[in-house]
């Protein structure tokens, strides 16, 4: 009976590990993410739009580190549900299986990666908005201002080119 309850308190340590190291990683990323976010939207606001692709690309990589992240978050937690024999379970009921400190922790480091990814969800709505009424606002001015190109840009080749929000220099100087 001592050894059985041994190796439960031992399986348990050891899904508590699992678990806050996951949910640890996951948030680190979400404050890389954050920290990108914060790099992108002042490069947007202040027409630095030279390394504006290449932020991107980097945010794009971290968002898919995360999402392996989370697979894996979801895979552990599927795994601890069913060696009790029960469907996946939410993280509050699997957080309920550890003692009383380890519960506290894990749910304290779950909750600042919820308040952490709402916040990144929030500043990337209100970039992607501010992007997209930037987008119709330059197409309106073109639209407007060369009624006969019908909303088409052109290369300085003559080729059409996708309108998208990439920058575009209307006059420069040397």
């Amino acid at each position: 009976m001592v050894k059985e309850n041994a190796a439960a308190d031992q399986d348990k340590t050891i899904e508590y590990n699992r678990c806050t190291a996951v949910l640890e990683r996951e948030r680190e990323l979400v404050t890389k993410i954050a920290g990108m976010q914060t790099m992108i939207r002042k490069a947007v606001l202040n027409r630095q739009w030279v390394d504006f692709e290449t932020r991107m690309a980097a945010l794009e990589q971290i968002g898919a580190q995360f999402e392996d992240l989370d697979q894996e978050r979801i895979r552990i937690f599927a795994s601890i549900s069913g060696k009790h024999g029960e469907d996946a379970v939410g993280f509050y009921a699997l957080a309920s299986r550890f003692p009383p400190d380890e519960r506290q922790a894990i749910t304290g480091v779950y909750r600042s990666l919820k308040t952490e990814t709402r916040k990144v969800r929030l500043e990337s709505g209100a970039l992607m908005n501010y992007l997209n009424e930037a987008s119709l606002v330059v197409t309106g001015f073109l639209e407007a201002a060369f009624p006969d190109r019908k909303g088409k840009i052109y290369s300085r080749n003559g080729a059409q080119v996708h309108a998208d929000i990439r920058s575009m220099v209307v006059n420069h100087h040397f």
